[in-house]
């Protein structure tokens, strides 16, 4: 017995979830043993701007169709979903079910919140977003939702010099 050449192309192009998530936890336990939590962050925010690349929003006038299509986004990627909060002149953005965890492990780090940072920021500077802004990851609930920032990035600055005080 023979097998079509279709169905040769459909096992091969197969994704192999659950391999692959077994990979990045092996590959992440390496990498993070040779660089430090800094740089592991850096590595996940330029991922995840290479990932948004590959997921384009479509143009988005207001934060609800930006919203709609972040979390349509999210959910077709299997990153979870989103959603927008404005909170005065800021943006939360609650991601809900994030897949960090089942990525990379239970004890992946908060250096992984970059990789959603990166997506974040790339998008929301495509449509327009200044330098000035910036998206940073402010919350997490044991894997269950995570909460993002956007806002300028004075606000970042100052709540860093009232932590260390």
């Amino acid at each position: 017995m023979t097998i079509e050449s279709d169905a040769i192309d459909y096992y091969r192009n197969r994704p192999r979830d659950r391999a692959a998530a077994e990979v990045l936890r092996a590959l992440v336990g390496v990498v993070g043993e040779h660089a430090e939590s800094a740089q592991l962050r850096s590595l996940a925010f330029e991922s995840g701007r290479i990932l948004a690349r590959w997921h384009p929003l479509t143009e988005c006038a207001t934060l609800a169709e930006f919203e709609k299509a972040a979390d349509s986004a999210f959910r077709e990627a299997d990153w979870g979903t989103l959603r927008a909060e404005p909170e005065g002149g800021e943006i939360v953005f609650v991601h809900g079910a994030p897949p960090l965890q089942a990525w990379f492990g239970s004890d992946h780090g908060s250096w992984s919140e970059g990789l959603f940072e990166g997506i974040l920021a790339e998008w929301l500077q495509h449509l327009g977003a200044g330098d000035t802004l910036d998206v940073r990851s402010v919350d997490s609930d044991d894997g269950h939702s995570m909460r993002y920032r956007f806002a300028h990035r004075s606000h970042f600055a100052a709540a860093a010099r009232e932590n260390k005080a």
